[in-house]
């Protein structure tokens, strides 16, 4: 519990005694479903979360709460440079546990995170992926109702043109 505060707080400081007095780094709290990481993550503790990654906290771990994993959660909150660390650290992209059947790409797609919207591009992610309602990107920027710039209408579009390989 202690070291989800201090992931909470982003106290590295914290979390660095919390790990040396023998708390898990991998610890889920049962009625939140969230690890340190995560938990950091959402509270907007970039270095906090940065400093986990680092110290080997697992990276696709799934909230049991939501369903996310902390690539999920960066991409929620349009954090491109944690989505780049989680990246570099070896987190599966695609890793969903949502109960939607959303990609982090697509809950990025889907919360209007644009910048990480447009940073998926370049990752090599199924960008043809569809939700458990078999909606691509393209069609929930759409369904969405909001104003979605163009590039991103127009390049959605384009990829869900694409007709699927190896089928």
């Amino acid at each position: 519990m202690k070291l989800l505060k201090a992931a909470e707080q982003g106290d590295i400081a914290a979390l660095e005694l919390r790990l040396k007095d023998g708390d898990d780094i991998a610890y889920v709290q049962k009625s939140t479903g969230l690890n340190a990481l995560i938990t950091a993550l959402n509270c907007g503790n970039d270095a906090a979360a940065q400093w986990l990654v680092e110290q080997g906290s697992p990276l696709d771990q799934v909230s049991l709460t939501t369903g996310m994993t902390a690539t999920a959660w960066a991409a929620f909150n349009g954090r491109t440079e944690m989505l780049q660390a989680l990246r570099q650290a070896g987190a599966d992209l695609d890793k969903t546990g949502d109960d939607k059947g959303r990609t982090p790409y697509l809950i990025a797609v889907d919360h209007g995170a644009w910048e990480a919207v447009r940073w998926f591009w370049s990752t090599g992610v199924d960008l043809r992926r569809r939700d458990a309602q078999g909606r691509n990107a393209h069609d929930l920027l759409v369904q969405s109702g909001r104003d979605v710039p163009g590039d991103l209408l127009e390049r959605t579009a384009a990829h869900a043109a694409v007709p699927p390989t190896g089928l």
